[in-house]
């Protein structure tokens, strides 16, 4: 492999593939397990395995603005206009990062799978969908590398 395509892989992280599996179902007050496998496209140094916990709340509410009125909504002039658009916010309800392996080396073409224990507090918001809000859960398996960490991409999944 080239110069250049190992720096592709390290801008990208392309030198692995990885996935990640949900063996259990998660709960809140729980754990749940989760195996996370990584497939080689170059030789590779890993210096961690791990897995990230996300609870995500947004909110989306309609705004309108009047045109030409003061901080009291009284018109201080003769314009009529109106601007009209969705405010979007959201935050991070709970984080967690699991670390599954250290100092991990392989080959290219080579796979191998990790499994570990990702535990959910008992307090934290459930899965909902509100009219305006709603509050998801998510999970990802990635590894820590020089560059760009190859990961799963967030995999979505229902807490109740």
């Amino acid at each position: 492999m080239g110069l250049f395509n190992k720096l592709k892989n390290m801008v990208t992280g392309g030198a692995a593939s990885v996935s990640l599996e949900m063996l259990d179902q998660p709960s809140r007050g729980g754990s749940f397990k989760v195996r996370v496998t990584a497939t080689a496209k170059d030789d590779c140094k890993i210096d961690k395995v791990y897995v990230m916990l996300r609870g995500e709340e947004e909110i989306e509410v309609p705004d309108t603005d009047y045109g030409n009125r003061n901080s009291g909504g009284v018109s201080i002039g003769t314009g009529r206009g109106t601007t009209q658009e969705l405010v979007r916010k959201s935050t991070n309800t709970h984080e967690a990062k699991i670390d599954l392996a250290n100092g991990i080396a392989l080959g290219k073409g080579q796979s191998q799978s990790w499994e570990g224990s990702v535990s959910i507090p008992g307090h934290v918001l459930p899965t909902y969908m509100g009219r305006y809000a709603h509050h998801e859960w998510a999970v990802k398996g990635g590894l820590a590398m020089t560059g760009n960490d190859p990961d799963s991409g967030w995999i979505k999944f229902e807490l109740r």
